[in-house]
């Protein structure tokens, strides 16, 4: 059955009459075939595995296995962490709708596409975060609250990164290591949050979504925390209520909070800019070969028949999923 939904086709089970989130849009592409996203996706978690691993080696090389046991404890390490699986799955995902018109993703129970949903959700918008609270500029504290909450919107733009690296590292350049790795940690971070922002045909995250967003910062300041009880460290500096003050946690807390809803929305926006331009822009010849697709799927699922490979145009499918 053949659906419309924000000017875009889609099919849907017939007993589904909602269709918030098509799965199968998770796993395809606007510019690429989904042969080709799988690899790039395989690419770029290869690369995330690399830069982890290799920063492990090299710490416990250097006898620094304190460190390599506390890298746990940081944002920083765990958002790209979620980095590396995140693209490893969604590579496999393409891969099997490449080869079989039908992805692992769209098999799986309904609980666990709506987790991917919102594991699509962190990544990216977590690594925007990551990458503005590196932004520290000797402003006074009000100041300095204010510029958290509202600094994330400066990493969407190069001049930003430029600012960063050119003022703000504070030695991270020093060597050809550090440069790498933060480099890596810091900044390709956010530059694949925006490859899966731009290039698949996902739909804008729900505004549900906020809720697990900041329940997962919630939970991040409980391991912070547990951190400080269990080896005494403080793994940021605006955690520490004798370096600010207890006001100075509490207003850096409630500013990262109102900042990852703002990166949220920032993020929703554009992928609502990039459906607008590839699929519902009036006279989109992008718009047109998809719903062609959809209509050629929807047929062959009335027959009976295979989809068989239709272009390398991505296919509508009946992975729907409702919310």
């Amino acid at each position: 059955m053949l659906h419309r939904r924000n000017g875009r086709s889609t099919t849907a089970h017939p007993h589904r009459q909602r269709a918030d989130i098509d799965i199968a849009r998770f796993t395809t592409s606007w510019l690429v075939s989904p042969f080709l996203l799988s690899i790039l996706r395989a690419s770029i978690s290869l690369y995330t595995f690399v830069v982890l691993l290799t920063i492990i080696g090299y710490d416990r090389s250097r006898g620094a296995d304190a460190t390599v046991r506390r890298s746990f404890s940081y944002f920083t390490v765990l958002t790209y962490w979620g980095l590396a699986f995140y693209f490893a799955f969604a590579a496999a995902h393409s891969a099997s709708y490449a080869s079989q018109g039908r992805s692992y993703l769209q098999r799986w129970p309904v609980a666990l596409q709506r987790l991917h949903a919102v594991f699509y959700c962190t990544i990216t918008v977590y690594p925007f975060l990551v990458t503005s609270k590196q932004f520290r500029p000797p402003l006074p504290r009000p100041a300095l609250l204010v510029f958290l909450a509202g600094a994330p919107t400066l990493i969407l733009i190069p001049p930003g990164a430029v600012v960063f690296w050119s003022v703000l590292s504070y030695g991270a350049l020093k060597t050809r290591y550090s440069t790498w790795s933060n480099i890596s940690e810091h900044t390709l971070n956010s530059a694949f949050a925006l490859f899966e922002i731009a290039l698949p045909r996902t739909e804008p995250p729900p505004f549900v979504h906020i809720v697990p967003l900041l329940l997962l910062l919630a939970l991040y300041l409980a391991l912070a925390y547990t951190t400080y009880a269990t080896a005494g460290i403080y793994v940021y500096v605006f955690l520490n209520p004798r370096a600010i003050g207890a006001g100075g946690v509490a207003g850096a807390v409630v500013g990262i909070a109102a900042a990852a809803v703002l990166l949220f929305l920032v993020v929703r926006y554009l992928i609502k800019f990039r459906l607008w331009v590839t699929e519902d822009r009036p006279g989109s010849a992008i718009r047109a070969s998809a719903n062609a697709d959809a209509v050629h799927a929807s047929a062959c699922d009335d027959v009976g028949l295979p989809m068989g490979n239709v272009g390398t145009r991505p296919r509508e499918s009946r992975g729907v999923l409702p919310l």
